[in-house]
């Protein structure tokens, strides 16, 4: 009975994002309702996570929103007996054109939540005349000896 409700409950989820996912041109992009805005999701998705159990789902996408305001959202979805999941090393890195190297211009650390779902959105006031992108380990626990961490870089946004 749990793993026909644990796959009931992830073909909903799998639904819900895939009602959120617009396609163009090839790729994936996640429309963000509350912010009007179009994240380019063109990652590794979720039938690379699959393959190693605990996480079933992740993103990561960062867009511009005005002249100096980056929005940053990610997202992870796990087996329902995941007790954390989360992002390790969540930082914002930042280089000047596509011949620089990148930095690190902020980070945010690790960001858990003590469930099988977690999810981050963040807004940051950033300098003009750089490149952005995001970087970050997707993370889940199921207990002490069994986690997974997926790596993951974002698109890349001008301002």
């Amino acid at each position: 009975m749990k793993k026909v409700f644990s796959f009931v409950l992830s073909f909903i989820l799998l639904v819900n994002v895939f009602s959120q996912i617009a396609f163009a041109n090839g790729e994936r992009f996640i429309v963000s309702t509350e912010h009007k805005s179009i994240i380019n999701i063109d990652q590794p998705y979720e039938d690379d996570a699959q393959s190693s159990g605990l996480i079933y789902h992740y993103s990561l996408g960062i867009s511009r929103e005005g002249n100096t305001t980056l929005y940053i959202s990610a997202e992870t979805v796990c087996d329902m007996d995941v007790v954390k999941s989360g992002f390790k090393g969540l930082k914002v890195e930042r280089r000047q054109n596509s011949n620089s190297s990148w930095s690190s211009y902020y980070s945010y650390g690790n960001v858990y939540q003590d469930s099988w779902i977690a999810n981050f959105e963040e807004e940051l006031t950033v300098d003009p005349g750089y490149q952005y992108r995001v970087i970050c380990k997707h993370y889940a626990k199921k207990n002490i000896l069994n986690t997974q961490t997926i790596s993951n870089t974002s698109n890349i946004v001008t301002f």
